[in-house]
């Protein structure tokens, strides 16, 4: 397990310098290994997509639920 082992024998497992960090030759290979693995998620190309998303997002409901209440007891500048 990672967050257990001592930082030398992480580093050393990894093969990284602390100080130099990798070389641009063993980033590339590292990269070619992982070339099949997004880094980044697509954004989404339809309006659908996009509504979704947000709706999934828990901010969105906790920033609706907290004005709606505030809207409710009479707080309108609150909400």
């Amino acid at each position: 397990m990672p967050h257990t082992t001592p930082i030398p024998e992480l580093l050393s497992q990894l093969g990284a310098d602390p100080v130099a960090g990798l070389s641009p030759k063993e980033a590339a290979k590292r990269l070619e290994n992982r070339a099949d693995v997004p880094l980044f998620r697509g954004v989404p190309r339809r309006f659908a997509d996009c509504v979704k998303k947000t709706a999934r997002e828990p901010s969105l409901w906790l920033m609706a639920a907290v004005s709606f209440i505030s809207l409710f007891f009479g707080r309108v500048a609150m909400g």
